[in-house]
Formats: structure tokens, C-alpha cells, sequence
């Protein structure tokens, strides 16, 4: 896996596969965000920390296809809407 991950919002793209892709791409998982390069499944969401992004960025799911895709604030839990796709970098050596 070279390529970045791309996510677009009414995207099918079962939550399992998302998963194995951050795992390929070198993201950990964690029970909390802390720093770059980790994600957090919670129930129909996943919060991505991206290695190259300054805010983790949220993944709502309903059923299979992303709903929406919001960045939040990691301290309060603050989300905004953020409609465009997005790109996650691969971790350069893990």
C-alpha cells in the first residue's frame, strides 16, 4: 500500500475495510487520540489522527457508506462539518 487512503463522504466503503487500510498504511489503533498516526472505532465512527493533519477528522458511518466526515477538536469534542474528501498519508516507516 503506496498510495494515500481516500475518503469521500457517500463513499461505500465498509468500516472493516477502512480499518484494514489505516492498519496497512501503519495508524494504530488507540482508545484515545493523542498524537499523529492513530485512529479510534467507536460504535459507527472512526476518528482518524492523519500523520500529516493538524485535527483528527471524524467518519460517521450509516451502514456501509461514509454520512458525513467532520473535523473535531480532540480536546472538547468540537466537530465542524467538512463536506470535501480526504487524503490520509501512509506512515513513511513504522
Amino acid at each position: 500500500l503506496t498510495d494515500p487512503i481516500e475518503v469521500r463522504k457517500g463513499e461505500e466503503l465498509p468500516m472493516h475495510m477502512l480499518i484494514t487500510k489505516l492498519d496497512k498504511a501503519g495508524y494504530l489503533r488507540a482508545p484515545t487520540l493523542r498524537e499523529p498516526g492513530q485512529y479510534k472505532v467507536t460504535g459507527g465512527i472512526v476518528d482518524i489522527y492523519g500523520f500529516e493533519t493538524r485535527t483528527p477528522v471524524r467518519v460517521d458511518y450509516f451502514g456501509d457508506i461514509i454520512d458525513r466526515i467532520l473535523t473535531i477538536d480532540n480536546r472538547s469534542d468540537v466537530q465542524s462539518v467538512n463536506l470535501m474528501p480526504f487524503n490520509l498519508q501512509i506512515a513513511e516507516t513504522r
